[in-house]
């Protein structure tokens, strides 16, 4: 036996308590196996003194005269795992075996199913923060157009302040009218008479008109007075959206670091289960 090739039969039943991984280890001569120790979860059944498998990457990188790291097929063994082996050389340089580690593919697997499931959730991640990041804009649009709304109304409740205090003169005058009406059907007496009532008439709806004024005009002081508010609510909207716009752009940068993050383990993780 190659000096060489007992030493790593010597080393090879402690590899797995040195290392965090599970693997079988196997060492080989040119024949075929010289030692194998299985893992727990992986074992060939190879024995000391079996031929080379073909396809094995032990037989592989000693045909090839250098390291190979690859997924063998379930054609092989009957099940799929991950193995790296390197050659060995004697003092002449010449190969005279090799060593591998073989490992399932389970960790594989579930770093490519956990790179899958990262990349769904940040795409549903993203569809959620476009649909919110349309809501906002929506919101602050109309935040905008109530402002702009809001205005026109103020401007409005302006033009009706002016037409009641042009409908106010108006009373006045009607009343001044009827109250010289009455003093006129008084000064003619008996002849007056139905003049004078039409005199009253005109100062009872001149009355009722100030009446209605001043009710209107109250009203009109409550809205002018609430206007304030109603403005400080839509300025604190539109500082809302704008705020929660500058969280969704973070956010978005965020994922678009985890997306590329994802895209990577995914690559990873794929090359590590397809390497052959």
């Amino acid at each position: 036996m190659e000096p060489i090739i007992k030493s790593f039969v010597d080393v090879a039943p402690f590899i797995n308590k040195l290392t965090v991984s599970d693997f079988a280890v196997a060492v080989c001569d040119l024949n075929g196996c010289v030692a194998y120790f299985p893992s727990e979860k992986l074992n060939h059944g190879l024995k000391a003194g079996q031929a080379h498998v073909e396809g094995s990457t032990a037989h592989k990188c000693i045909n090839e005269r250098q390291r190979i790291i690859q997924r063998v097929d379930e054609e092989v063994f009957g099940f799929p795992y991950i193995a790296i082996a390197i050659p060995l050389f004697n003092d002449q340089q010449q190969v005279v075996g090799s060593v591998s580690f073989a490992e399932t593919v389970d960790k594989q697997h579930m770093l490519l199913t956990a790179a899958e499931n990262l990349q769904k959730a940040m795409d549903n991640l993203e569809i959620y923060a476009n649909d919110i990041a349309a809501t906002v804009d929506k919101t602050e649009e109309a935040g905008t157009d109530l402002s702009g709304v809001f205005k026109d109304s103020l401007e409005r409740i302006q033009q009706t302040d002016k037409v009641l205090g042009f409908i106010k003169d108006i009373a006045n005058q009607t009343n001044l009218l009827g109250l010289n009406a009455a003093i006129e059907a008084a000064r003619v007496g008996e002849q007056g008479k139905g003049f004078g009532v039409v005199a009253d008439e005109t100062r009872k709806l001149s009355s009722k008109t100030n009446d209605y004024v001043l009710t209107v005009e109250a009203i009109l002081e409550e809205i002018n007075e609430s206007k304030y508010e109603i403005d400080e609510e839509v300025s604190r909207l539109l500082r809302v959206c704008q705020l929660q716009q500058k969280y969704i752009q973070s956010i978005n940068e965020v994922m678009t670091d985890v997306n590329g993050l994802a895209d990577s383990l995914y690559k990873q993780a794929q090359q590590l289960s397809n390497n052959k």
